[in-house]
C-alpha cells in the first residue's frame, strides 16, 4: 500500500465520519492500515495517509509491535498550551 506524501493536497482535505456498526470495507481498511503502519516501521497512521478520507487512525507504541489500537471519529477535547519543538516521525513526511 502506497503512502500519500507531503505536500500532497489530499492530506489537507477534511475526513468523513465513520458510521457504526462498521461495515466490511471499513474493517478491511483498518486491517490494511495496521499492516501498512507495521510495513513502514511506523507507530501510527491515519486513513488519509493511505488515500482514504475516513476519520480513523491506528497506532502501536508497544515495544513488541503487537498491540495495535484503533481510533474512530476521534475528537480533540483540549489542547495543551505548550508547544513541542522536536521533529515528528510522520510517515507522510518526505524522506520517510
Amino acid at each position: 500500500m502506497k503512502l500519500v506524501k507531503h505536500p500532497d493536497v489530499f492530506l489537507k482535505q477534511n475526513t468523513h465520519q465513520i458510521e457504526f456498526p462498521l461495515d466490511i470495507l471499513n474493517k478491511k481498511l483498518i486491517a490494511d492500515m495496521i499492516q501498512a503502519m507495521y510495513n513502514n516501521d511506523g507507530i501510527g497512521l491515519a486513513a488519509n495517509q493511505i488515500g482514504y478520507n475516513a476519520r480513523i487512525f491506528v497506532m502501536d507504541v508497544s515495544n513488541e509491535k503487537d498491540n495495535p489500537q484503533v481510533f474512530i471519529n476521534p475528537v480533540i477535547e483540549k489542547q495543551a498550551k505548550e508547544k513541542l519543538t522536536q521533529g515528528e516521525g510522520c510517515l507522510s513526511c518526505p524522506g520517510k
